[in-house]
């Protein structure tokens, strides 16, 4: 019926589209697309809205669909607001441990014996990759660093923002290294600037 309807409205659909996403309720910024991208589409299901209310079809009060999709969009950009803080807090958490404790509690995965017998309450080891240092981190050191986040939410968030390797094949995000002749599972945490971007 909407279809039907929808293919025999002479309206300008183009011009009713963009009135609504001039509307202030979906206001986004010119510089986050993600944003403008979600007020473009929560701005189309509110002009569906109002077209299925115009051929009769909802029994709603004209401009109820706008209402019910700006606040959808609201939402939306709220929830992600959040998402971003969380994101914000996990890599400062990551970030200010290694500041505070890099030198203290890692060595170098190929330091002599005795310089890593000298780290008191290991977090874990550091190796050299593509220039960067990458911070290997124990179960326990990890999750320390992490201290007030949930681990799983947080692992998550350091693989989208690309400072941890996805999950093996196993299902688990540490993955074995050799180290002084034995096999340790370690997180593999790189700090960059991409990362910091991505959570702010």
């Amino acid at each position: 019926m909407f279809l039907e309807r929808l293919t025999q409205d002479d309206t300008d659909l183009t011009a009713a589209l963009a009135d609504i996403k001039a509307l202030p309720v979906f206001d986004a910024p010119v510089d986050d697309g993600q944003r403008t991208r979600a007020a473009g589409r929560f701005a189309l299901i509110a002009l569906a809205g109002e077209l299925a209310t115009q051929y009769g079809l909802t029994g709603w009060p004209e401009g109820a669909a706008i209402d019910a999709a700006a606040e959808a969009y609201r939402l939306w950009c709220s929830t992600r607001t959040a998402g971003r803080a969380e994101a914000a807090q996990v890599v400062e958490a990551v970030t200010a441990f290694i500041d505070r404790h890099g030198d203290a509690r890692f060595s170098a995965i190929d330091a002599d014996e005795g310089i890593a017998r000298l780290v008191r309450d290991r977090a874990g080891w550091w190796r050299s990759r593509g220039g960067r240092r990458e911070w290997l981190f124990t179960a326990d050191g990890l999750r320390e660093a992490l201290r007030g986040s949930e681990v799983k939410p947080a692992l998550e968030t350091l693989v989208a923002l690309k400072m941890l390797p996805a999950q093996g094949a196993d299902g688990k995000h540490a993955r074995p290294v050799r180290i002084d002749g034995r096999v340790v599972k370690v997180h593999h945490i790189t700090v960059n600037e991409e990362a910091n971007d991505g959570a702010a």
